[in-house]
């Protein structure tokens, strides 16, 4: 399941897979929630996809083919157990994929995120964790403070390694918060980096550059700077490999954080 050239032949991969298009179906149930509909989006990659027919043939399709009312839009005999979501107050073909979600599609532009902080450059996560601190720029601490009315961001950038695939756990903390990497796991986020190997290779489709992994940490970044009582000047960062027995290392060549206002 974890390596990408084999992925694929595991029955566990597609019931996976198929989980995660009814979560999504789901989410559209929700009219508070906005999906992207620009044609960038619903043409997707420059590859397209395929997948076999009927017929034996490979035939191409794009996002657009799998929305709501398209000619690949898959339906669904639940969408509640397991979402977290009420009983929806529609039929079910509405549900389904026969008929548009009541969630908005959207064609704007997502407003502009801002670089607000970084740590000082390179770390590598072996079986030991990484530590680093990421210090914030002063416009932000003399501000509002990291938290406002945008989201915040934690970016993991080029992340590499010659592993697969590798799960991460990120612990955060604020001295000035007196919250120095605790161990509360309301304060870590979990981060599965599938296809490591493959987007490190240097004669891949990645060209070697890694993985980019951005990570919504408002409400953590919202209750270490209500502990700290003021604004938080830098955060402290922890990162360790979660797997059992010896691992390979991971290097991350940033960790950097961006604010981007609520669209």
């Amino acid at each position: 399941m974890e390596d990408p050239d084999y992925a694929a032949l595991d029955p566990i991969f597609w019931l996976h897979h198929c989980n995660i298009d009814r979560l999504w179906a789901a989410w559209l149930t929700q009219k508070k929630n906005k999906m992207e509909y620009r044609k960038a989006w619903l043409r997707g990659p420059a590859r397209h996809f395929e997948m076999p027919g009927p017929d034996g043939q490979l035939h191409k399709f794009t996002p657009a083919d799998t929305l709501p009312g398209k000619t690949l839009a898959p339906t669904y005999d639940d969408l509640q157990i397991g979402t977290g979501l009420p009983p929806v107050a529609a039929s079910l073909e509405e549900v389904t994929g026969a008929a548009p979600m009541p969630a908005q599609f959207t064609t704007e532009e997502p407003p502009p995120a801002n670089l607000v902080g970084s740590n000082s450059g390179k770390i590598t996560i072996t079986g030991a964790p990484a530590t680093t601190e990421v210090k914030l720029q002063p416009e932000v601490t003399e501000a509002a403070g990291l938290v406002g009315e945008e989201r915040v961001f934690l970016n993991l950038e080029n992340v590499r390694g010659t592993a697969p695939s590798a799960r991460l756990m990120i612990r955060i903390g604020a001295p000035s918060a007196g919250a120095a990497l605790a161990e509360d796991s309301s304060y870590s986020v979990p981060v599965a980096l599938f296809g490591l190997k493959q987007a490190t290779a240097s004669d891949g489709e990645h060209g070697g550059n890694g993985i980019n992994v951005a990570v919504d940490i408002t409400e953590i970044a919202g209750k270490l700077q209500e502990e700290a009582g003021a604004s938080i000047d830098q955060l402290q960062v922890r990162i360790e490999q979660q797997a059992e027995g010896e691992v390979s290392p991971i290097t991350v060549d940033r960790i950097s954080i961006y604010k981007q206002p609520v669209g």
